[in-house]
């Protein structure tokens, strides 16, 4: 049995957790997602708005690619989606999804929240709306609405939260990593009762 092989039939159930951004398409609707764990079976998801048990829909992972899939369940906007493609191209796909999850998580030194909040981002003269998918007190990771070129300061403004100031610490395409000028303390005060749980 070729190494792929052993592969697939390792995680015809096995799960992972990620928190990988991402998009969900549904006939011509476009909704933004976050990846909760992968394996070669589907995906678990969280989304913006819901989408209907049952649906054929299309999940587009960042930097990975796009797949079909079937919503198997729904709770609320937390979602099941069953995979519809070829189980060896989907073991490839799992292991590139947890290739971007490990290289994050180098990155991350402190306790994160999986967010899906909305904002601008406002950086080099160049202002776009954005997605924040992951939260702590030191920084966000975000997805843009389109692709645009960090200077080192970057003004962040979060919906219900106003305006921070923030440097950028990595970016990669429409998914970018800022930190915040604030000391943790002070972003704890801001954020107050709405702090999400961190692990």
């Amino acid at each position: 049995m070729s190494e792929l092989a052993k592969l697939v039939d390792r995680q015809k159930s096995r799960r992972h957790s990620t928190l990988c951004p991402g998009k969900l398409v549904s006939g011509d609707e476009e909704v933004d997602c976050e990846v909760l764990n992968v394996s070669v079976g589907g995906v678990k998801i969280r989304t913006s708005q819901p989408i209907e048990t049952n649906a054929h829909v299309r999940v587009r992972i960042l930097r990975v690619g796009e797949f079909a899939g079937r919503v198997a369940w729904r709770n609320g906007t937390t979602m099941g989606v069953e995979f519809q493609d070829e189980l060896t191209e989907l073991a490839r796909i799992v292991e590139d999804v947890l290739s971007i999850e490990t290289e994050r998580n180098e990155r991350r030194e402190d306790a994160r929240a999986s967010v899906l909040w909305s904002g601008k981002l406002r950086s080099a003269g160049q202002l776009t709306n954005c997605r924040i998918v992951n939260f702590s007190l030191k920084g966000v990771q975000l997805l843009a609405e389109k692709e645009i070129d960090c200077g080192l300061e970057v003004i962040l403004w979060i919906e219900r939260f106003g305006e921070f100031t923030t440097k950028l610490i990595w970016q990669d395409g429409e998914s970018i990593g800022v930190q915040f000028n604030d000391p943790p303390k002070t972003i704890e005060h801001r954020f107050g009762d709405s702090l999400p749980p961190v692990r």
